[in-house]
């Protein structure tokens, strides 16, 4: 897996603040106080929030398959823990406010993005550190 702290995409892709892509086992930040491309700058919570956001995806992509193998889908794979997960750590507004956001993509890819949203604002690193040690291999 490679990370990637402010490469050049931050700059050509508007409102990016990160990304996952598991065919190329690559792991992007794009930090809110940018400053030079491929420097990093002083971390903030958003920063934070959007690593864990997108190491969540790599364990999406981990928990169906490997990762790099183009399976993924979403960690809590049955309906009643994801629900409960979810509803435990976003509002209604919110989830409705991601799914907007991500209307263009496949209803499983928006689930994706809530579950991963939902991660970030209440996993710490630790405990995401251990799942994919565990889910990861």
């Amino acid at each position: 897996m490679e990370v990637r702290v402010n490469p050049i995409d931050c700059w050509e892709m508007d409102n990016t603040y990160g990304y996952y892509w598991g065919a190329r086992k690559l792991l992007v930040i794009c930090q809110q106080n940018a400053a030079r491309v491929n420097t990093a700058t002083a971390w903030t919570s958003e920063d934070y929030d959007t690593l864990r956001h997108e190491v969540h995806h790599l364990i999406q992509d981990c928990s169906v398959g490997k990762a790099g193998d183009l399976e993924t889908g979403v960690f809590f794979d049955d309906s009643e823990s994801y629900n409960t997960f979810v509803n435990g750590a976003l509002d209604a507004d919110t989830i409705r406010n991601i799914a907007r956001a991500y209307s263009d993509k496949e209803p499983r890819d928006i689930k994706m993005e809530v579950e991963a949203f939902a991660v970030a604002s209440t996993i710490t690193a630790e405990t995401l550190a251990n799942t994919i040690s565990r889910v990861c291999n």
